[in-house]
């Protein structure tokens, strides 16, 4: 693991320089149900085996969000599953809502004054600002409902896993193609 920690930090901030490097993750992965299944042993070992080698990275916040309910799973069950820790100077959170809008109905409810973009944004982005890349477990062709407001500007890794196999290598090319990319933040190649 140390072999692919040490290929994690020189891929995103070597050759491309500082601006490849990913502040900001969201992993889409699982289904609120997949999630139930999960002892906290496994809870743990997740949290901090993805959350390590994205902090060896350089990455600052990382939130999983599942792709969607994936059955009937009650609100006391969704509840007892968020879970926020730091992991070698990373935040990690995983969110057990699977529905965006429902995010940013909270983040406008919140705001006192008018609704702009910037201070919608903020609101939105509470955690740190705007996400620089979404890692999706699943179907290429399907953008996940959990991610209303971060897909504007965050570049999408769609990898053929699925949650129970969710890795630290899935973490790390995920974090090695960020780093190829050329980020047009929403613009185009002239």
């Amino acid at each position: 693991m140390d072999g692919v920690l040490r290929r994690l930090r020189s891929a995103t901030i070597a050759e491309s320089g500082d601006a490849a490097r990913v502040r900001r993750l969201i992993v889409v992965a699982g289904t609120v149900a997949e999630w139930a299944g999960f002892t906290e042993a496994q809870w743990t070992e997740r949290l901090a085996s993805i959350g390590s080698s994205a902090a060896a990275a350089g990455v600052e916040s990382m939130r999983i969000v599942p792709s969607s309910d994936g059955g009937v799973v009650d609100v006391a069950t969704r509840a007892g599953m968020r879970r926020d820790v730091r992991v070698d100077g990373c935040r990690v959170v995983a969110d057990p809502r699977p529905d965006g809008r429902a995010n940013l109905v909270e983040a406008i409810n919140r705001l006192s004054g008018p609704i702009t973009e910037e201070s919608l944004q903020k609101e939105v982005a509470a955690s740190g600002g705007d996400v620089d890349l979404v890692i999706v477990l699943g179907d290429p062709s399907v953008l996940p409902a959990a991610l209303v407001w971060e897909l504007a500007y965050a570049e999408l890794v769609y990898i053929d896993a699925d949650w129970s196999t969710l890795s630290v290598e899935h973490i790390g090319r995920s974090l090695d193609e960020f780093a190829v990319r050329q980020r047009r933040f929403g613009g185009v190649i002239e």
